[in-house]
């Protein structure tokens, strides 16, 4: 299952990176949000990304250094792409996202497996 979840983390990720570089027919433009739904969108989509790359691995830190140079890569390419400014607000919705989905995964990692103290012996 964890196999199936990183690949459609993989192919979002895809997607994710056409859209925000597409042609003209899907281009930047036509799917345009601003204002704090923008923002929330940004965070929405990098808090799954995260979550479904992350399924079944132990450790996810660097997943999410890796998520957030990813985030960045875009930006930078979009205002190479569409002549733009680099929005840093979206750089930081996209930090903001995987911050909150490393702490979610971090806590249910701990609820699901408790911390089990050595002293104690059943018989």
């Amino acid at each position: 299952m964890s196999r199936f979840l990183r690949l459609a983390g993989i192919v979002f990720l895809a997607l994710l990176a056409f859209f925000a570089l597409a042609p003209s027919p899907f281009s930047k433009g036509r799917f345009a949000t601003f204002g704090l739904l923008h923002a929330a969108l940004h965070a929405a989509l990098f808090f799954v990304s995260f979550h479904l790359i992350a399924a079944g691995a132990r450790r996810s830190g660097g997943l999410a250094l890796l998520l957030l140079a990813f985030g960045a890569a875009l930006e930078f390419l979009q205002t190479r792409r569409y002549a733009i400014w680099l929005e840093y607000r979206d750089i930081f919705a996209d930090a903001a996202g995987i911050l909150l989905a490393y702490i979610t995964r971090s806590i249910w990692i701990m609820d699901a497996c408790p911390p089990t103290d050595l002293n104690s012996r059943r018989p």
